[in-house]
Formats: structure tokens, C-alpha cells, sequence
């Protein structure tokens, strides 16, 4: 299988369907708050890379929520492109 390793400095691309895991079950599922997702795998993902691309487009469909932990990352700010 070829593929190429993410790297930490390099650009990613990410679509916003893996921000929406469980979103419909965020109010009635703590398995599936935004906190939860935070602790388990979102803020690593997140302050791991240092160069995520997110379209304008996509990112519009995000809950406020979901927006806010995207742009207020500590370590950088999310390069919204428009492709």
C-alpha cells in the first residue's frame, strides 16, 4: 500500500467529518460530548500539527463549538484555504 507519512511540519488537509463523530449524540451521550472527543483524540490531533488546511466551505458546517476548539488551539491557528 503507498501512502504518505503525515509529518509534523508538512501541510494536512482535513475534511470537518471527522469533527462530526457523534455530533447528533453530543447533548445525550457523554461518550460523545465535545469534551470527551477533546480528551481522547481531538487536542492531540489538533496541537500535534502545525499546518492544518480546513475549506472555508467545510468548516462552515461546524457547530460554534466545534469552531472555537479549532481556532483557539494554543500552539496555531487552522489556515483556512479556499481550494
Amino acid at each position: 500500500m503507498n501512502y504518505t507519512p503525515a509529518e509534523r511540519g508538512k501541510p494536512i488537509l482535513f475534511d470537518t467529518c471527522i469533527f462530526m463523530v457523534g455530533i447528533d449524540k453530543r447533548q445525550t451521550n457523554s461518550n460523545y460530548s465535545l469534551e470527551n472527543m477533546r480528551k481522547l483524540w481531538m487536542d492531540c490531533v489538533l496541537n500535534y500539527f502545525s499546518n492544518i488546511l480546513i475549506h472555508q466551505v467545510v468548516y462552515a458546517e461546524l457547530d460554534d463549538d466545534t469552531k472555537c476548539v479549532i481556532d483557539g488551539r494554543k500552539n496555531n491557528q487552522a489556515l483556512l484555504k479556499r481550494f
